[in-house]
């Protein structure tokens, strides 16, 4: 009775998702600004994220997550000075006393060679790249499979509008 079906059919409401949508709507709007106490995570690994921003007016992002809680820590606009960001990114992973930093290989090679330099171990995540896990076309598709669950396992987003709709315009696309 709660299917989209039902609810479109039966009930003449709006469907939770549109049929190509990868994560429903009621997941991210369930996660979108929960406030978790510290002790329902603060047992996990601390994982530091790194998008740097490549075009247009996408910002590069820092984000922090923790079990089911996440944190935008600093977004700024492009930067080309892949020093400073990885200065950034250095004093987060020290003050969060994060257990890995990870970073877009696609724009983020600067910043990892920045961190390398300074003797950090950070990796690269090649969203293109062939993933190890089967069941997913690429790394990308298998990110984004398993930030579905972590949502719908109770995940809890800050309330930023962006990356609200960031998370429910993300489509599937069937592959032969």
């Amino acid at each position: 009775e709660h299917s989209d079906t039902a609810k479109v059919r039966v009930k003449g409401q709006f469907p939770n998702m549109s049929i190509d949508q990868f994560i429903p709507t009621s997941y991210v709007d369930h996660a979108f600004g929960r406030h978790l106490r510290a002790e329902m995570y603060n047992f996990a690994p601390v994982i530091i994220g790194v998008d740097p921003a490549w075009q247009g007016d996408d910002e590069t992002v820092i984000v922090r997550r923790q079990g089911l809680h996440s944190e935008i820590l600093e977004t700024f606009e492009k930067n080309p000075n892949d020093i400073l960001v990885a200065q950034k990114v250095a004093y987060y992973e020290d003050f969060y006393d994060a257990d890995a930093v990870f970073i877009d290989g696609g724009y983020g090679t600067g910043i990892y060679s920045a961190g390398i330099t300074m003797g950090r171990a950070w990796e690269l995540v090649w969203f293109g790249s062939k993933p190890e896990e089967p069941g997913f076309f690429n790394q990308r598709a298998k990110m984004w499979g398993h930030l579905r669950q972590w949502l719908a396992d109770g995940g809890a987003i800050p309330k930023d509008q962006r990356l609200y709709d960031d998370l429910v315009q993300v489509e599937t696309k069937p592959r032969d």
